[in-house]
């Protein structure tokens, strides 16, 4: 056994450099716990498309409810029935007219519809009309103003919820 050990390591040779490991997931070569955490994320973690908003104003229960209504994950009727639940009629109960879904609840229903009419007055913006969070949020990204007044209004509108 000892000879067999002498004899694979005869062909080896020691250098004085020192020891340097290249990590790929990074351009320099280099490892970080951050870039480990990115690649996890990308590569396992369900992507969520429109990003998550992490608005420092909101209190935490605020930012995991908008981060559940993104993935609609609210317990709407409808979602309700889609996981087995027997509820009957998924119609929505405030106004009878269309599913109780999260985009109905927040964006068509006649109670939502008023309460997006009332922040509009409120804040005095020309806010067009929207049909989902993912609309919302597009018109949002897109809207050019002070990163100030793009705070308040997102806190108005998340407390809307």
């Amino acid at each position: 056994m000892a000879s067999n050990l002498f004899a694979a390591l005869q062909n080896v040779e020691l250098s004085t450099q020192d020891d340097t490991i290249y990590w790929i997931l990074n351009p320099s070569g280099g490892f970080s716990v951050s870039d480990t955490r990115k690649w996890i994320n990308n590569a396992i973690l369900p992507s969520l498309h429109p990003s998550t908003r992490w608005n420092k104003v909101l209190p935490i229960e605020v930012k995991i409810f908008l981060w559940r209504l993104a993935l609609d994950r609210l317990l709407t009727r409808l979602n309700l029935v889609n996981h087995g639940v027997e509820i009957g009629d998924v119609g929505c109960s405030i106004c009878n007219h269309g599913l109780e879904d999260v985009n109905h609840v927040f964006f068509s229903c006649i109670l939502a519809k008023e309460l997006w009419r009332r922040i509009r007055i409120w804040t005095g913006l020309d806010i067009n009309v929207f049909n989902s969070w993912a609309n919302w949020l597009e018109w949002f990204d897109l809207w050019t103003t002070n990163e100030d007044v793009k705070i308040r209004l997102f806190s108005i509108v998340a407390s809307m919820f």
